[in-house]
């Protein structure tokens, strides 16, 4: 059996205080790292599931999305500077008011073009049709703090996906909610596809916190028929789980006393999992601002262990 723990926002974390912690240190020693676009494609490259991770998300957040084409519709604040426009932030903290007043703006806009707007939470942001379309969108997280022009939609239907872009700013240009402290001025389409087959769906046991990683296992979860748990003791999945593969997506963690938490209840007693022989490995998905990356643990010698532990834990260059 083999764990994997998503952990949002891990990297976004000052650098010297992820170095300073011991127990990542030691994954770090343990460890090999590899690169990914987006926690998204971390976490489906673990499932060894090739879906677009929009439809699984909605169906996790609660959406039935059966026959429908979906793609993630972030909020999103740009910058429009001298030369270029650059996203600067995805807005998650709408309340539920200003929320239902995007979707309804959106939807009242766009529905002779047969695109509908759902927001199930602040976070939980989804545009869907029933057309399929033939169109490449860059993950929001590849998209922050460089020109935009570069990432706008491309393929055949690309056209019309860049019209409504534009048409989403003008809409929110001169709207109040564009003008709040964290304005929401532009929508960010990603992770765009069809559910797969119920069929397709990976064997494993989810365990779901809220949030967008949390959906993206419940949906993995839910298209066999089945319902992700809350996230558990380490302990708990390694006794209960039956399956070759338990995915944990965690709540984002943003300080640090969350990280802290995460050593002691989860890192922690993983590592001592894999020393005992009690799973096969852990791996580590982790994501910031700026990309993603996971960490894979397997058993080691302890000289191994020993002549590594001194490299404290870093951000991997490739995603800075």
């Amino acid at each position: 059996m083999r764990i994997t723990l998503v952990v949002p926002g891990l990297l976004s974390l000052p650098p010297d205080a992820l170095a300073r912690e011991a127990t990542l240190s030691r994954i770090a020693a343990m460890s090999t790292v590899t690169e990914a676009a987006d926690l998204d494609q971390a976490l489906l490259a673990d499932a060894a599931m090739q879906a677009a991770p929009a439809p699984l998300a909605a169906l996790g957040a609660g959406i039935d999305v059966t026959g429908r084409w979906v793609t993630r519709a972030d909020p999103v604040s740009i910058v429009v500077g001298r030369e270029d426009a650059r996203l600067h932030d995805v807005v998650d903290d709408l309340n539920d008011i200003e929320r239902g007043t995007l979707v309804d703006l959106l939807n009242d806009h766009f529905s002779a073009d047969g695109l509908s707007f759902a927001s199930p939470r602040a976070d939980a942001w989804f545009a869907s049709m029933a057309a399929g379309q033939r169109v490449d969108f860059v993950p929001v997280r590849r998209a922050f703090d460089v020109p935009l022009r570069p990432l706008l939609p491309s393929g055949d239907d690309a056209s019309r996906w860049r019209r409504w872009l534009t048409e989403a700013q003008m809409l929110l240009h001169e709207h109040p909610l564009g003008q709040r402290s964290r304005p929401v001025n532009a929508i960010w389409f990603h992770g765009a596809g069809r559910l797969p087959p119920s069929d397709r769906a990976p064997s494993l046991r989810g365990y779901a916190a809220d949030g967008p990683a949390g959906d993206l296992v419940r949906g993995l979860v839910r298209l066999r028929d089945e319902q992700a748990d809350r996230p558990t003791p380490i302990a708990d999945i390694v006794a209960s789980s039956g399956r070759d593969l338990a995915i944990v997506a965690l709540s984002p963690v943003r300080n640090l006393e969350a990280l802290a938490a995460l050593a002691h209840d989860q890192l922690l007693p993983a590592i001592d999992a894999v020393d005992r022989s009690k799973v096969s490995s852990i791996k580590l998905i982790a994501d910031g601002r700026d990309g993603a990356a996971s960490w894979t643990v397997r058993r080691s010698s302890w000289f191994a262990q020993l002549r590594k532990r001194r490299t404290p834990f870093a951000v991997p260059s490739f995603i800075r």
